[in-house]
């Protein structure tokens, strides 16, 4: 694996291109290395380091910012103790533009990048706090709702019965989920599904930052895959089934007379082919309130209810305060 040395500018005396390892000060001004200044050589520029030893990326010294090696104890320039000095921060690949300006004391490893201005963080939060605020109090005011009394005005109920007939169907489906029973079976070819097919890989050279003045180059690949597209028996045919032919229905006004089921007349009984049968039964009951002012709700409720709910009885509905809307999600009797 090849080694190389990485590049960095003298921000005191313009010297550049000096070479981040063997180059530990300016030998323009003598300033020490600032390794915040560290970028990657183009390829006419590479200098390999031959016999690497490589012991870690470099610390900086909390005293005076000087980086040292990986293996200091103690800061050669002030004589601090690199024990718990922090990393210097390592360029990621692909980047490494030199930087620009007067020198940075020193660079930590997890240090962020350029701040947004205080007052513009704060003036975003107070207002996106303030939208969403107005948000709530608008979705508040529409639910916003208060009790009312109404009086049962009216009632009305349906009840219906669903009639199956047992005869042919024709369907389709792919062909190993064919029901038994099934014929007139047609097949085709179709797309049923694609599926990921690995065909190879995509390769590129990647220069890594390993932190001590030297960057290394190595080769990082992907999978590259293709879509593959998977046929298969598609069939037409026909079954016999029972399924829904029409319905029995009686509805009705008024609460005396009361809700009934509908008779059910089968053209024929039986298990063959154009036989019926009595399916699933479906029932509604509905009552009228009127809580005054002209306005009036119906509300849909279960047949205890609706029995309970006699003529001329007063409930507990609520109207919305915003819209005028009545609402019967909270009935109760009214004393």
């Amino acid at each position: 694996m090849a080694v190389y040395e990485m590049l960095w500018d003298c921000a005191y005396c313009g010297t550049r291109k000096l070479l981040g390892k063997t180059h530990r000060f300016c030998p323009g001004c003598g300033a020490p290395q600032d390794p915040s200044r560290r970028y990657f050589p183009p390829d006419e520029d590479k200098v390999a380091v031959e016999g690497h030893e490589y012991v870690g990326a470099d610390r900086v010294c909390e005293a005076c910012g000087s980086a040292m090696s990986a293996r200091a104890r103690h800061c050669t320039q002030c004589g601090s103790a690199m024990a718990e000095a922090p990393q210097v921060r390592r360029v990621e690949a692909g980047g490494g533009k030199p930087a620009t300006g007067p020198p940075a004391r020193h660079a930590l490893v997890g240090s962020g990048g350029d701040a947004a201005p205080r007052g513009r963080g704060r003036g975003c939060l107070w207002a996106g706090l303030g939208l969403a605020a107005a948000g709530v109090a608008l979705v508040a005011a529409l639910v916003w709702s208060r009790p009312v009394a109404a009086t049962v005005t009216g009632h009305a109920w349906s009840r219906s019965v669903t009639i199956e007939r047992f005869a042919p169907v024709g369907e389709s489906g792919w062909c190993d989920a064919v029901p038994a029973g099934a014929y007139d079976v047609s097949r085709e070819r179709r797309r049923r599904e694609t599926r990921r097919v690995a065909g190879g890989q995509d390769c590129t050279t990647v220069r890594v930052d390993q932190g001590d003045g030297t960057f290394r180059e190595e080769e990082r690949c992907t999978p590259r895959h293709r879509e593959e597209g998977v046929d298969d028996d598609y069939c037409r045919y026909t079954v016999d089934r029972w399924s829904a032919s029409r319905d029995a229905r009686l509805e009705g006004e008024g609460h005396s007379s009361g809700p009934r089921w509908p008779e059910a007349r089968l053209a024929k009984a039986g298990e063959c082919r154009g036989c019926e049968r009595v399916g699933g039964r479906q029932e509604r009951y509905t009552v009228r309130l009127a809580p005054g002012g002209g306005s009036t709700v119906e509300c849909e409720v279960d047949e205890a209810r609706w029995r309970e709910m006699s003529p001329g009885t007063r409930w507990r509905i609520r109207r919305r305060v915003v819209t005028g809307g009545l609402s019967c999600g909270d009935l109760a009797a009214v004393p």
